[in-house]
């Protein structure tokens, strides 16, 4: 087991929770944003997205909503309501997704993450998580792929935490989470010094 560096400091704790799969959950076309007012929009997903109010996501494709956001009401099913400042925008694609990844503002770490299902999926349930890098696919690297299939909690620290990101690297999550267990994870990230 790798000793966790007590000199890295945390600097972003990434949450999710849900019960459905993180490969990722596209927008539902000719859906508008919705101004819920106080800097809350409402998006709609084209099915039910099994995320939890305090997850942390990404979102990708749109004009006015990429980056990462945080989802504070999901009042339908197929609806999240995230931290953002409205902009009208009629979602028309398939590419306009909300995405469990990782991603900074700066250059970064990957310190590693924590997992919890209070029940096991009982069948392969392979998690992969990937980088995206900024150079392009031939640079793109599976840094962690695990089975879950037993799995009820798990803590992996990167034994390669030293290699710095590019705050445009991201860390792509894929998970079918084929039996829609419970779940909940953190991500763990730190700032190159």
């Amino acid at each position: 087991m790798v000793a966790f560096n007590t000199a890295y400091k945390v600097i972003d704790v990434i949450p999710v929770s849900g019960a459905d799969s993180i490969n990722g959950i596209t927008l539902k076309d000719t859906e508008v944003a919705v101004n819920q007012t106080g800097g809350i929009v409402n998006l709609t997903t084209t099915a039910a997205h099994g995320l939890l109010a305090g997850s942390v996501v990404l979102i990708e494709g749109t004009t006015n909503y990429n980056g990462l956001r945080e989802i504070v009401a999901v009042p339908e099913t197929d609806e999240i309501d995230i931290k953002a400042d409205f902009i009208a925008e009629t979602f028309a694609s398939a590419a306009e997704t909300v995405k469990i990844a990782l991603a900074a503002k700066q250059d970064y770490k990957f310190l590693g993450f924590r997992m919890h299902m209070p029940t096991a999926p009982g069948q392969a349930d392979i998690m992969t998580i990937t980088i995206d890098s900024k150079k392009g696919a031939a640079w793109d690297t599976v840094i962690y792929s695990n089975d879950l299939d037993t799995v009820t909690d798990l803590e992996y620290i990167n034994p390669n935490v030293d290699l710095p990101f590019n705050k445009d690297d991201i860390l792509r999550v894929a998970w079918p989470n084929v039996a829609n267990r419970a779940f909940a994870i953190e991500f763990f990230v730190s700032p190159v010094n």
